[in-house]
């Protein structure tokens, strides 16, 4: 019993050192993100482009020097670009998202003026901007018919964030992100329609799931 008191006594010292020891930084990050809509179902005559966007806002990050273990989130504003080509014709949009990032992280110092460091973490993603688009017609000669497109966005995602990147001179961070997403970001709704009598012969729905790379900046202060 004395020495179960003893380990008890020892491992809560511990915890206490390491808490003692631990770091909390608060600081800015921006950057640039590359996103590709991935279509579930095949649109005849539908297909999704590579569009860029960018994100901003405050970060915290905690760790634990002992072990170089922490964790960092933020809230970010991210202006995403999302992009069709419909029967030849791109149709281009900007849709606005808060994005809450949670990473595990550890970190490798490399001396006093540098360290790197790998990340792992989910991220919530809520849609503040519009939740539908009219992307326009389908037009099919062969079968005499007309698709209308609609694509709708979710209001919320979920995402898991996979990044590597550099720590230097304690205060810049730089680092590369994919952003994999694990629910759906939006639907496409294909309404098809007979050419001369506007009859509706056909509804087509599918999935679209954002798929983002992330170059990202960090100023801790």
């Amino acid at each position: 019993m004395r020495m179960k008191r003893i380990y008890s006594f020892i491992i809560a010292l511990m915890a206490l050192t390491m808490t003692a020891n631990a770091q909390l930084s608060w600081g800015v990050e921006g950057g640039y993100d590359l996103n590709k809509l991935d279509l579930s179902d095949d649109f005849s005559g539908l297909s999704s482009n590579n569009r860029s966007g960018f994100f901003i806002g405050p970060k915290a990050k905690f760790t634990l020097p002992i072990v170089g273990v922490g964790i960092d989130g933020a809230i970010l504003y991210n202006n995403k670009g999302v992009s069709f080509d419909v029967d030849g014709t791109t149709e281009t949009k900007s849709l606005h998202y808060i994005n809450v990032p949670i990473n595990l992280r550890y970190q490798i110092g490399l001396g006093s003026l540098a360290a790197v460091y790998v990340a792992t973490g989910p991220q919530w993603n809520w849609n503040i901007g519009d939740k539908s688009w009219s992307l326009g017609d389908i037009a099919n000669t062969a079968l005499s018919t007309v698709g209308n497109l609609e694509s709708t966005f979710e209001r919320s995602s979920f995402s898991w964030n996979i990044g590597v990147g550099a720590m230097l001179f304690s205060h810049l961070q730089l680092g590369i992100t994919y952003n994999i997403p694990l629910t759906k970001s939006g639907s496409i709704l294909e309404t098809v329609r007979d050419n001369a009598t506007s009859v509706i012969t056909d509804q087509i729905t599918g999935d679209t799931k954002n798929n983002t790379w992330q170059a990202r900046a960090t100023y801790y202060f």
